[in-house]
């Protein structure tokens, strides 16, 4: 039977469009499973003394068995429960029952998972300064400043400080963040400190660059979508240390060059291609085979 890669995502992914053309060209086939049509269309088994799982694939008439699945690339971090159930009165303890069963499922098999994220990040889609702080001390790159505050006064001089150019990032909302670069912007924001504190962190001026990480090698994009040595090899230690820490087997780290400086300002744990050439896409997924498919 065809081999198979399985991923697990949202319609229209950008990465899983480009990973079904690479996989095509190396007889493979890929399937995805839409957070809607994960319930319908897999059936699972726990091994409680191995400790492991078994999966089987239901793709149309055929079934697909774990052996022949080459490895999971899971894009969501949580699902948000079976549309059939949505409307019920169970809807929140069924959602909180299924990303449990997700989150232990993934760390229970035994072909390639990419990325098993460590715990302390399964909420979030995306690494901040803030999450990036805990690493400062052992890195060469610099992270942005960032403020946690209620106080107006507080944060106004934060906003200042860093002239006029700072990211609001929701506490609770993965996706939830806006540049604020203007004092009226700054204003509709500070107001919202009544209520709850506001995180804002700096946003460096410079230039930008993408570093996809992929197993121990790096890929520096510059901002025509090309390969680039912008960034000193130096620095690419930092990459390996967060890799490792977090379970990112895969991922792209933003690097912006300012005033002799190198500054991390997020990592993508679901990194996409919009920003990269074709043939830097075929490079990066020929790198993804390699390492962790040895295709």
């Amino acid at each position: 039977m065809q081999k198979t890669i399985l991923t697990i995502a949202n319609k229209n992914d950008d990465f899983c469009k480009h990973l079904e053309h690479a996989a095509s060209k190396k007889n493979l086939r890929t399937i995805n499973l839409c957070p809607e049509d994960f319930f319908d269309k897999i059936k699972v088994e726990f091994n409680i003394s191995s400790g492991g799982s078994h999966f089987i694939l239901k793709s149309g008439k055929k079934e697909i068995g774990i052996e022949n699945v080459l490895a999971v690339f899971p894009r969501i971090t949580n699902f948000t429960g079976d549309p059939k159930l949505r409307n019920s009165s169970n809807h929140i303890y069924t959602v909180s029952e299924w990303n449990s069963f997700y989150k232990g499922w993934l760390a229970s098999l035994s072909i390639p998972v990419i990325n098993l994220i460590s715990p302390e990040y399964w909420q979030k889609q995306n690494l901040n300064p803030i999450d990036l702080n805990e690493f400062s001390s052992k890195l060469k790159l610099h992270i942005p400043a960032y403020i946690i505050s209620n106080d107006s006064y507080d944060l106004k001089n934060f906003f200042l400080r860093h002239k006029k150019n700072v990211r609001f990032v929701s506490n609770s909302h993965a996706k939830v963040s806006y540049k604020i670069d203007t004092e009226s912007d700054f204003k509709k924001l500070s107001h919202l400190g009544k209520y709850f504190p506001i995180t804002l962190h700096q946003l460096p001026k410079g230039i930008s660059y993408e570093v996809f990480y992929v197993g121990e090698n790096t890929y520096t994009i510059d901002s025509q979508g090309k390969l680039s040595g912008a960034v000193p090899k130096k620095f690419m230690n930092d990459i390996f240390l967060i890799s490792r820490k977090t379970g990112l087997r895969f991922a792209s780290f933003e690097v912006v060059a300012s005033e002799k400086k190198f500054f991390l300002t997020s990592v993508s744990m679901y990194p996409c291609f919009s920003r990269c050439s074709k043939s830097v896409v075929t490079k990066i997924l020929n790198g993804l085979f390699e390492n962790y498919l040895k295709i």
